[in-house]
Order: structure tokens, then sequence, then C-alpha cells
């Protein structure tokens, strides 16, 4: 059951993936080179592990709304 959940949703996962380290990733980015972590004044952004888990959960949630187009044939 589960196996043929994963089989028949693979690109779908595969965006989720996907997504979460583009996330990750754009987080960090946003933390070193236009997070103020001099101060600590913002608690987003005052460490580099939250803006790279915040920036997972929105690419994850952003490439998840897209579903991969299903082919049509019967």
């Amino acid at each position: 059951m589960l196996k043929e959940f994963f089989q028949s949703n693979r690109k779908a996962i595969l965006l989720g993936v996907v997504g979460i380290v583009l996330g990750a990733v754009g987080g960090l980015f946003y933390w070193k080179y236009m997070g103020d972590y001099a101060s600590a004044e913002s608690l987003i952004i005052s460490s580099p592990y939250r803006t790279s888990m915040y920036g997972a959960v929105i690419g994850g949630l952003f490439l998840s709304f897209w579903e991969p187009r299903r082919s049509s044939q019967q």
C-alpha cells in the first residue's frame, strides 16, 4: 500500500523534496547576504539555522502546490 503510494506520486514527492532543498539553500543565502546577522533583533534572520529551516518550509510548500502533469493513457 505504501509502496504503491510512493510509486504513483513519485514526481510530486520529488518536487516537494527539491522545494525543501532549494528553500533551505535560499534561506542560508538570505542570512549570509541580506540578513542583519550582526544584531539579534529578528528571531528569523539572527541564525543561519532558522533562516534555512524557514526557507525549507516555504520552499516545500511553494513547490508542493504544483502537481505534475499526468499522462492521459487509458
